[in-house]
């Protein structure tokens, strides 16, 4: 997390972590419309201004927004209001969507799956004004960047459609990932699916409850994703709900539903597979338990029977007998094949 909130602050204000000021944004903006596209990288916060007043719509991509000059900026130069800072700068805020006077504010979410198979999630923030749209990543590498690829292609829509359809698009490209993101725990749960059987349950029940944490915490940023795109859907703005957007704005529904049912569909089969693993554990162990006491009960006859011939009396019956000791094994092994037969016949194991 990169926002420490400090007790008695007052609405609006934000603390960024004294290691994260260290690391300055990375702002690219593209100037760009049917007849234009002007590309420029590693823009200083000087230059910005003057290229925000150039004409045509334009599209400030900040990567590492926990830069506190970048913060300042937005507030001094395109007047957000302190309560959007405060929700730019704290990484922990779920999705959500406001409106304000000429602006949509977006909080959306960016994950992705680390070699280690962990889910990591990336803060995103999307400032949607008339001429302009400012998008905001956490880390340098996003989803985002395939958005640079298409709005190159002149006969494309990102240069013939306006701000609003960029903010689609790159909300598409979150959900594109939360998708993915998905996919591939779905593909996990299938393989450890393929493996469940009796012998190893009890192998399978940490990677069950790992996949069960990754899928409850990709489901806690899906389902306020798919409330987004619901407001969304149902907005009374020109900056997004124009009826050339709704199409896409239905498509955008469409994948967010997709998304929070297909974990809520991941999360109940991993509930019945671990519940399955339980049941296959306790029914192995049942059937070690029926054996150990089909044992225990066999012997407890000719634990008596030795423990009877085990008493050091003078006068016993049979004590000097010449047969005695045969005919004691015997009685024992007639008594513990009998009851093996018996739990046998009845299928007690």
């Amino acid at each position: 997390m990169n926002f420490r909130a400090h007790l008695g602050a007052s609405p609006g204000s934000y603390r960024i972590i004294p290691d994260l000021k260290k690391e300055k944004s990375d702002i690219t903006v593209h100037r760009y419309g049917p007849d234009i596209l002007k590309t420029s990288q590693n823009v200083d916060l000087q230059d910005l201004e003057s290229a925000l007043r150039e004409e045509g719509n334009k599209w400030i991509r900040i990567n590492r927004i926990h830069d506190p000059h970048t913060l300042d900026w937005l507030k001094e130069f395109n007047a957000v209001d302190p309560m959007v800072l405060e929700d730019i700068s704290n990484f922990d805020v779920k999705p959500k969507v406001e409106e304000h006077d000429g602006m949509v504010f977006i909080i959306g979410k960016l994950p992705f799956i680390t070699e280690g198979g962990d889910i990591h999630i990336d803060h995103v923030a999307i400032l949607l004004f008339a001429d302009k749209i400012i998008t905001m990543t956490e880390s340098k590498g996003d989803a985002l960047q395939p958005l640079e690829r298409r709005l190159r292609s002149p006969s494309g829509r990102m240069r013939s459609y306006g701000t609003g359809y960029m903010a689609y698009a790159a909300l598409d490209a979150l959900l594109d990932s939360f998708i993915l993101a998905t996919k591939t725990l779905e593909e996990k749960i299938e393989a450890l699916d393929e493996r469940l059987n009796d012998d190893n349950a009890d192998t399978l029940v940490l990677p069950i409850n790992t996949l069960k944490r990754s899928v409850s915490r990709l489901r806690k940023e899906a389902f306020p994703m798919h409330q987004v795109a619901m407001e969304i859907k149902s907005m009374d703005n020109d900056l997004m709900s124009s009826e050339d957007m709704r199409p896409y704005l239905n498509d955008l529904y469409d994948h967010s539903t997709y998304v929070a049912e297909s974990l809520e569909g991941s999360r109940e089969i991993l509930n019945d597979m671990h519940q399955l693993c339980l049941a296959i554990i306790s029914n192995n162990m049942n059937k070690v338990m029926k054996v150990l006491t089909m044992v225990a009960t066999i012997f407890i006859p000719l634990t008596f029977i030795a423990g009877i011939y085990g008493m050091n009396f003078v006068n016993m019956p049979e004590l000097e007998w010449e047969w005695g000791y045969f005919f004691a094994l015997a009685v024992m092994a007639f008594i513990g094949a009998s009851m093996f037969m018996v739990f046998r016949r009845r299928a007690w194991f």
